[in-house]
């Protein structure tokens, strides 16, 4: 039916062959899956060649009935949501990201009263997140706190942002940070999570209506059914089903690479399976760094940790084959601008202000900070500050805005080489 290529994150992109088969299950499938309605907005971000934003952002919901917006790009996407208040989007994690670190600087210029009302807010959220996710009813005294932040704050916010009519969104493409995710579902905002990859046209695993299969946080995904998953003895996810493609266009061989003799489809990714199904997904099994040392450390999940600061922008972690981890970091500018002019640092560019000794000192305590939450192995010893942030035009990222670590490493040797120096 269709070809649609790879994102070329792990090397040169491959034409992936796609049947009516394959995309009807998918389509069918998360039509039912997510209750998709006539009459749904859907604000749309992801290209059309991404295997995500074409099997449920547009075939999914042509057949549901559902109307398509598309938002001008990244760059105007606050606007267009607000304009459009969509019932439904399927975004990446990165957008999810932007949108609560937006919320954060500005709590963080409020005055303190508003702050620490927002706080109490925030935990109110945060525990009845978890029945919202089982789709349970609130215990009586929270239910009447949750009323009251609800009207006070939870309201104006999702409306002050666009999201008042939003049902569900999805977040796929890459991990979701557990705390951005249960932040939206204390505002009673269902953020599903989903994971699969082009070769499966794209749905091995996607979090449903919560009052079948409870959603979980910690990045546990729910089952998609009709999707077989197993984890294999080194820990790649494994899988077979309806969604599987037909093979790489002229490239008979790398398409038989890409399963074992039993006929599952290796996914590259490294995961576990609890019990009931769920999957999680620890790191890329391709991006896996191995140190000097023959330590092995899950770039991702330090990259997601990290990137969740407001003054973070992006980080590449790096350290395949060295002694120790390493980092480049794009500064949120307008963060650091505001933060730096209230430090007397005004006027100066961006070059400038990421050599500055007191921006420096700044992102050091970051990282300190951050560095906690890892064992030493993982912890990021060196950094450099990048003046501008790495894009698809310049051959960094892919379109769905995952890291190309390759050019990267490539691109910037010299920088690289620097740190261990």
């Amino acid at each position: 039916m269709t070809l649609i290529y790879s994102s070329g994150t792990t090397g040169q992109p491959k034409g992936v062959m796609l049947s009516h088969s394959n995309i009807m299950f998918i389509a069918i499938t998360f039509c039912r899956v997510e209750m998709l309605q006539v009459g749904d907005i859907l604000l749309s971000l992801l290209p059309l060649s991404h295997a995500v934003e074409r099997s449920m952002g547009y075939y999914a919901l042509l057949m549901a009935g559902g109307i398509i917006c598309y938002s001008r790009g990244t760059e105007f996407f606050a606007e267009d949501v607000l304009e459009i208040r969509p019932n439904i989007g399927v975004f990446v994690p990165r957008v999810f990201e932007k949108v609560y670190n937006g919320i954060q600087a500005k709590v963080a210029t409020a005055p303190a009263g508003k702050q620490k009302l927002f706080n109490r807010a925030v935990a109110v959220g945060k525990e009845a997140a978890p029945y919202f996710m089982a789709n349970r009813k609130l215990p009586f005294m929270l239910g009447l706190k949750y009323k009251l932040f609800d009207k006070l704050i939870f309201s104006k916010l999702k409306e002050t942002m666009g999201f008042e009519r939003t049902r569900v969104f999805g977040a796929a493409g890459a991990p979701l940070l557990p705390e951005i995710h249960d932040f939206f579902w204390g505002l009673n905002m269902q953020i599903r999570k989903g994971y699969g990859l082009t070769e499966t046209s794209p749905v091995l695993n996607v979090d449903g209506d919560p009052s079948i299969m409870p959603i979980k946080s910690n990045g546990w995904i729910t089952p998609f059914p009709g999707a077989l998953l197993k984890i294999a003895e080194d820990g790649e996810i494994l899988a077979k089903g309806p969604g599987i493609m037909l093979g790489y266009l002229n490239m008979p061989e790398q398409t038989r690479e890409m399963f074992t003799e039993d006929g599952w489809l290796k996914t590259g990714d490294i995961g576990v399976l609890d019990s009931e199904g769920y999957l999680k997904i620890t790191d890329r099994k391709k991006d896996i760094i191995v140190t000097s040392g023959g330590k092995n450390v899950a770039p991702q999940v330090l990259e997601n940790t990290f990137a969740s600061h407001p003054f973070i922008e992006q980080i590449a972690v790096l350290g395949d084959g060295r002694q120790y981890i390493v980092a480049l970091i794009v500064p949120n500018f307008e963060t650091t601008i505001e933060w730096a002019a209230k430090e007397g640092i005004s006027g100066l560019s961006n070059e400038e202000l990421v050599t500055n000794k007191q921006v420096i000192n700044k992102f050091t305590a970051i990282i300190e900070q951050i560095n906690q939450n890892f064992g030493r192995v993982e912890q990021v010893k060196k950094f450099r500050l990048m003046p501008r942030e790495f894009t698809e035009e310049a051959g960094e990222l892919t379109p769905t805005l995952k890291l190309k670590r390759k050019v990267i490493m490539s691109k910037y040797e010299k920088e690289i080489q620097s740190l261990y120096e």
